[in-house]
């Protein structure tokens, strides 16, 4: 049993212990981290202050009472104020009454949104009204989350809508004198074919001798060039009215049944002669399918023309021009004209569909025409619903393919 001695020397004992216990003493920033923080503020802030000098637009803030708290310096070239001049004013008297900002202030805080390229029309100090196109985001307290106002970029694109205007303009001059054009062209056609037509007549008269015979040799031989020339200049014409036609919307194809084969035929007996006097072999590929298809005959049978003619005119003495027909392996009629001549680049092919495109565009030009064959053709099987198709190769020869959908062949046929 422990005596009072005892009991008072634990307590003493013990004692010491409690009473030494101390809580350490709160933590202070050092003075060197305080001034390091305060460096990297202000490093931030001058970072801010160039971008704002830097970056083309200017940037705006305003107060949760949607007054102008700040403004960038890029402002006095864009408006000529000076910053101060702006700050404190309703954001309606700067930044127009037509922005997407909510008000009033009392319920901004659960409607503010943030926009981007709005565009509005201010009036600089000179009176001058230019386009801005405004980007903004709303600003809430991080601490309370309060509403305290909007912040954004205005950027000024016052040219860029100018020279938008401009172009359109000149695109709708553009096109309204190429409509013009069009429509001039497409009611030429009988002021044209009329004096041709009569050019065409008297010479195969004279041609003929109907009237009696014109006795110098050398006057019929004229007589031939005069019809010669005379259907080279109708041929040329009749592809710039149809080409005027198609671009003015008034060109028109008359359907019925129609045997590609008899259209085959024929097309090689007009162009006959053409091969014979190039000195190139004209060939038909195969018997063909003895099928019926449905579509304009005449339009049909100038494809043809336009594709031979186009394959003898470009393919030299002793070569070759073949034309196959029939049904191909996804049931569409495909007509091809295959010759070993010049051949075309991918270039070359994109300038021989466009109108007029010309290939070979030198004032020495070998080869004459209105490079209106291609561009005509692809047109006119495009109103069948077809499509047209080249293979070339520079100096190894082309085929060009017309193919007519499966639709187009004539089930009764």
């Amino acid at each position: 049993m422990s005596t009072p001695t005892d009991r008072s020397a634990a307590y003493d004992r013990t004692a010491p212990a409690e009473t030494d216990r101390t809580d350490p003493p709160p933590t202070r920033a050092p003075a060197d981290e305080t001034e390091a923080l305060r460096a990297e503020l202000a490093r931030t802030r001058a970072r801010l202050d160039d971008i704002s000098r830097l970056v083309s637009d200017w940037i705006w803030e305003i107060d949760r009472n949607l007054r102008v708290a700040s403004v960038s310096p890029r402002v006095m070239e864009a408006l000529g104020y000076h910053p101060m001049e702006l700050i404190g004013r309703p954001f309606s008297e700067v930044l127009g009454p037509d922005l997407p900002i909510t008000a009033p202030v009392a319920q901004a805080h659960a409607r503010a949104r943030p926009f981007r390229d709005h565009e509005i029309q201010l009036t600089d100090r000179w009176g001058h009204a230019r386009s801005f196109r405004l980007s903004g985001l709303p600003v809430f307290c991080p601490a309370s989350g309060r509403f305290e106002g909007y912040r954004g970029t205005a950027q000024d694109v016052t040219e860029l809508r100018a020279r938008e205007a401009a172009l359109l303009e000149a695109k709708n001059a553009a096109e309204e004198a190429n409509r013009t054009k069009s429509e001039f062209l497409a009611q030429m056609s009988h002021e044209l074919r009329t004096p041709l037509n009569a050019i065409l007549g008297f010479s195969e008269i004279m041609q003929r001798e109907a009237l009696g015979p014109i006795g110098t040799p050398q006057y019929r031989e004229y007589a031939h060039d005069i019809a010669t020339s005379a259907t080279h200049l109708s041929q040329m014409i009749n592809d710039v009215l149809d080409v005027a036609k198609l671009e003015a919307g008034k060109f028109q194809i008359y359907e019925d049944a129609v045997r590609p084969q008899d259209l085959v035929e024929r097309a090689l007996r007009i162009v006959h002669q053409r091969a014979e006097d190039g000195a190139v072999t004209l060939s038909r590929g195969g018997p063909g399918d003895d099928v019926s298809l449905i579509a304009d005959s005449q339009k049909l049978l100038q494809i043809l023309l336009n594709l031979l003619s186009n394959a003898i005119k470009f393919t030299p003495a002793g070569g070759r021009v073949a034309l196959h027909a029939g049904v191909d392996g996804d049931g569409a009629y495909r007509l091809s004209v295959s010759d070993t001549g010049i051949g075309m680049s991918a270039e070359d092919q994109r300038i021989a569909l466009s109108p007029f495109g010309q290939v070979d565009s030198s004032l020495s030009r070998r080869y004459e025409g209105t490079g209106l064959g291609l561009p005509l053709s692809k047109a006119l099987i495009e109103l069948h619903g077809g499509r047209l198709e080249i293979d070339s190769v520079p100096d190894a020869g082309t085929t060009v393919h017309v193919i007519l959908p499966a639709d187009r062949i004539d089930p009764a046929g």
